[in-house]
């Protein structure tokens, strides 16, 4: 019975302070997304991006914006929404990266890149 009792116990103790775990921080979150609108600014400046990539890149890091503003409405950030935030800005790094790194190109920011003009 003592055994049943604190096997109970621990199991009451574990299930209330893994509720506190589920609460998501998005820091990291908030950090990776400055980190992915410094990429995109510094592709934009040296010419990598045209205007059009620029801005649909841009627009890609609004909606992550926005989704994180929701998930964090009202306090708590659940598993799933965590999830789906790192999944999109997943997806995000790779879209800077091809867009970075394709054919096409702003001529006249590489142009003032290249002869100092920043």
């Amino acid at each position: 019975m003592t055994s049943l009792k604190s096997t109970l116990l621990a199991a009451m103790v574990l299930a209330a302070s893994s509720t506190a775990s589920f609460a998501h921080d998005l820091t990291d979150i908030s950090r990776t997304q400055s980190r992915q609108i410094e990429e995109i600014a510094k592709a934009r400046n040296t010419g990598q991006l045209t205007r059009r990539e620029y801005n649909q890149l841009m627009a890609e890091q609004t909606r992550i914006a926005e989704m994180q503003e929701r998930a964090q409405r009202d306090g708590y950030v659940s598993g799933r929404a965590y999830h789906h935030i790192r999944l999109a800005q997943q997806e995000a790094a790779s879209h800077i990266y091809t867009e970075s790194h394709d054919a096409e190109i702003n001529y006249w920011r590489a142009w003032q890149w290249k002869h100092g003009y920043r």
